[in-house]
């Protein structure tokens, strides 16, 4: 076996590895949170009476599977109060585009159907429930 073999499939071994480790086709089901296109997020988001938490994910992304049990948490904690949504990333490049959305995990809160702040990457339950705090 020549050595350009070995590294094709050094690669594609390594890849397959990280790509199992982190996320590789793994979801977690959201119980709280409720799922949201393209198509329906100016009734589900920017027509919203409450603050809405959105977080944009990917099936890909092993952090996203870190924060997506945080915040559902989080949406029983304030259900009726804040909603909480979330928006697959790579199956609404409109939203993506529209919030330049460039990392995930990425979540961004409204009110009053507006952008006011978001965060990006992982953080602790209660950094979440502070950011949320601020606009109660």
């Amino acid at each position: 076996m020549n050595n350009r073999i070995r590294y094709i499939l050094f690669f594609f071994v390594l890849f397959t590895a990280l790509w199992l480790l982190f996320g590789g086709g793994r979801y977690y089901e959201t119980v709280h949170m409720i799922p949201v296109t393209d198509a329906g997020f100016d009734e589900q988001v920017r027509n919203a009476e409450q603050p809405v938490l959105v977080m944009f994910s990917a099936v890909w992304c092993g952090s996203c599977y870190r924060v997506t049990p945080v915040l559902d948490d989080l949406a029983a904690e304030y259900e009726g109060r804040v909603k909480f949504v979330t928006v697959d990333y790579d199956r609404n490049p409109e939203l993506v585009g529209r919030y330049q959305v460039d990392a995930v995990p990425y979540v961004l809160l409204f009110q009053d159907g507006k952008a006011v702040d978001a965060r990006v990457g992982v953080h602790p339950a209660q950094s979440y429930r502070n950011w949320i705090e601020e606009y109660l």
